[in-house]
């Protein structure tokens, strides 16, 4: 038997699980709500607040999520790298610039 190739895996899949629930927990400290089987970026976790809600199962690759208003991203989502997601919109025929 590969012992030496399983072990190679299990350490760096071991690795990869600790690293998740070490990000999620962080996140949790902020206040957010993570499901279970969920994944998200350190750099999000690190900026996130309690307007953030996340459902069970879900990958995120991105930190550009607009937390000023509550975000709630279902179960079964994958958000990729770079994608932008607002919460704050204006009135569309208005002059001003400011937000509503």
């Amino acid at each position: 038997m590969n012992y030496q190739g399983f072990l190679i895996g299990f350490w760096s899949r071991l690795f990869n699980f600790i690293k998740i629930e070490l990000i999620n927990y962080l996140a949790k400290s902020k206040g957010v709500s993570i499901g279970k089987n969920t994944e998200i970026p350190f750099s999000l976790a690190k900026n996130s607040n309690y307007n953030l809600t996340i459902g069970d199962n879900c990958g995120i690759q991105t930190d550009l999520l607009d937390l000023r208003c509550p975000l709630i991203i279902g179960n079964n989502v994958i958000i990729g790298k770079d994608v932008e997601i607002l919460t704050c919109s204006h009135n569309i025929n208005s002059s001003s610039t400011v937000p509503l």
